[in-house]
């Protein structure tokens, strides 16, 4: 008999302790959650499965429920937004427009000399910046608007009579957008076949012209063809221009092209495009380059008003 009272006690006590450790385990475990939910913050667990048979707690138990990261589309694949664009990946190159004024200019425009406009082939700069024109005006892309907001690009356009007669809205949304006007004749001509008073008036008119259409008065002029002479010069002088603007690269054809042997986009350069049926692959490829460059496009305009540039120190 005692010896099954001993045993009995001693059974007795035996399940007292693992219950008791049970107990302790427990509360350990519920310390640790308890813990885990004060330092991290998380307070809605997946609860389903919080111990496994080892009593246990597995470290998946622990995830809090975050929402699925959005992709901006619907379930039939299509933009949530209705196809507006989405903000650039941050790979991008950094845009240019209001509000981001970008790199402050360090290149003076020479003056007008001896009654010749100078001529600007690219900007000499230390700035990781390019700069795009757009000529002639032929053809109203439609996307030309859209991609030029998206990365709030503003540039110079240089634009001709007979293209911009027939649709001055078209150029005047874009000039609201931030866009600029640049003298390109009336009619596209070859200036260096004409006289000097006939230069003039190819000039002096598509200026009067494009005030007159577009409300804004070039002080810009690019050459048709990029063909000038003395007389070009100076007939430009004359009719208010600062200067005949060059270019040292082109976006033509869905490609880049570039001049002075450089394989790519370098600070300061000055980008050529078009008004044409391909300005998106145009574009398309000029900010390909920009990016790849890893310069920022600003606006040519801002950089060629008469004003003193700012030193590092200053910025």
């Amino acid at each position: 008999m005692t010896a099954i009272s001993g045993a009995v006690y001693w059974n007795g006590m035996k399940g007292v302790r693992t219950l008791l450790h049970d107990q302790v385990r427990t509360i350990i475990v519920l310390t640790v959650i308890g813990l885990v939910l004060a330092v991290n913050g998380i307070w809605k667990l997946d609860w389903p499965v919080l111990f496994n048979d080892a009593g246990i707690l597995p470290t998946s138990s622990i995830s809090p429920r975050t929402p699925p990261r959005s992709t901006g589309l619907l379930n039939n694949g299509q933009p949530a937004d209705g196809g507006m664009d989405k903000p650039l990946p941050a790979d991008s190159p950094p845009r240019s427009g209001e509000g981001d004024a970008g790199p402050q200019p360090d290149y003076v425009l020479p003056p007008v000399t001896a009654g010749l406009a100078p001529v600007v082939n690219r900007i000499e700069t230390s700035r990781p910046v390019v700069f795009l024109t757009i000529d002639d005006g032929m053809t109203a892309s439609p996307e030309a608007s859209r991609l030029l907001n998206r990365y709030r690009i503003k540039a110079p356009m240089f634009l001709n009579d007979v293209y911009v007669k027939d649709k001055p809205d078209y150029f005047k949304r874009l000039i609201a957008q931030g866009m600029t006007v640049g003298s390109h004749t009336v009619d596209h001509t070859d200036l260096t076949t004409l006289d000097y008073a006939g230069q003039r008036d190819e000039i002096c008119q598509n200026a009067d012209n494009m005030e007159n259409w577009l409300g804004q008065r070039p002080s810009l002029f690019r050459p048709p063809y990029g063909d000038y002479d003395w007389n070009t010069r100076r007939a430009a002088a004359d009719c208010g221009m600062r200067a005949l603007v060059m270019w040292s690269a082109k976006a033509n054809g869905g490609s880049m092209q570039y001049q002075d042997g450089h394989g790519g986009l370098v600070a300061g350069d000055i980008v050529l495009m078009h008004f044409r049926p391909e300005f998106a692959q145009d574009f398309e490829a000029f900010i390909d380059a920009a990016k790849a460059a890893g310069l920022q496009p600003v606006n040519l305009s801002e950089w060629l008003r008469p004003h003193k540039p700012l030193t590092d120190a200053s910025i």
